[in-house]
């Protein structure tokens, strides 16, 4: 029986020939039709397809949808290019960013993380997504993955207003609860932290309850990075917790160890979105 199907798959049918003759026809003239409608060739219209399928397209539209601007809700979708409905909705998202309210009142539910003498926190929202802080900060406050065991972790500093003591939040981080690992880490409107900003990173690292750092998200390119450090800052807190280095030098330094495992495990998870 095995025989014969092996048979059949290298010999197809008179029928089945025509079948595939009419599908194959059936596409072309289906992409052929697109490529007409978007200005383009039919070979463009091959690589669209694995653009739009990409996991940091899929990351971009899904950061821009996520914001619940008006302008991106209402958009007209017709046969723009990928790339054109990109452009389209970066001056919205723009524009929104620079109107954005910077404070916020204190909310329940916060945990401090860390307190400075200038009043300025490390506070734990306990919940992987926030619309408040997000407007606040000009992005989307992970809105776009509101998933657990994901929580926002944020770096803010004490405003004295009219209406009393409000908040400015500076550094937006993603922290896995179940890894203790950091994903995105940025700063106001999804750019890469100030370096102003890297004493209290570095006291954030330092803390028992971050394994490491991942990233990953919206811009990653935005995200902190050990590289971003004085190099002897770095080499002394990697000396202190070498799960903040490389996957290389973690594993050169103290071998293959579970926290190093679950690494590993995380950075094979993000490859294989991408594929």
């Amino acid at each position: 029986m095995i025989a014969v199907d092996l048979e059949a798959s290298r010999n197809p049918s008179p029928e089945i020939e025509e079948v595939k003759k009419r599908l194959d026809r059936a596409h072309v003239k289906q992409a052929g039709a697109m490529a007409k409608k978007m200005g383009l060739t039919v070979e463009d219209i091959g690589g669209l397809a694995t653009q739009v399928q990409s996991k940091q397209f899929k990351e971009r539209m899904q950061h821009f949808m996520s914001l619940g601007l008006r302008g991106i809700d209402e958009y007209v979708f017709a046969w723009q290019h990928p790339e054109q409905i990109l452009s389209d909705w970066t001056p919205i998202e723009k524009l929104w960013q620079q109107q954005a309210g910077p404070l916020v009142d204190d909310e329940e539910g916060i945990d401090v993380i860390k307190e400075y003498k200038d009043g300025s926190q490390w506070v734990d929202l306990n919940r992987p997504s926030c619309t408040t802080y997000g407007d606040a900060m000009g992005h989307c406050g992970n809105a776009g993955d509101p998933n657990e065991p994901n929580t926002s972790i944020i770096y803010r500093t004490p405003e004295e207003t009219e209406k009393g003591m409000m908040w400015k939040p500076r550094l937006f981080f993603v922290y896995d609860k179940d890894n203790g690992m950091l994903g995105e880490t940025k700063g106001r409107e999804n750019q890469k932290p100030a370096e102003k900003y890297h004493d209290v990173i570095v006291d954030l690292l330092r803390d028992p309850r971050i394994k490491g750092i991942k990233g990953g998200g919206y811009k990653p390119e935005n995200n902190f990075k050990m590289e971003d450090l004085p190099e002897d800052v770095a080499e002394e807190l990697v000396n202190e917790k070498p799960e903040l280095a490389s996957i290389e030098f973690d594993y050169k330094k103290r071998g293959m160890t579970k926290s190093l495992i679950n690494r590993i495990q995380a950075k094979w998870e993000d490859i294989g979105e991408k594929i």
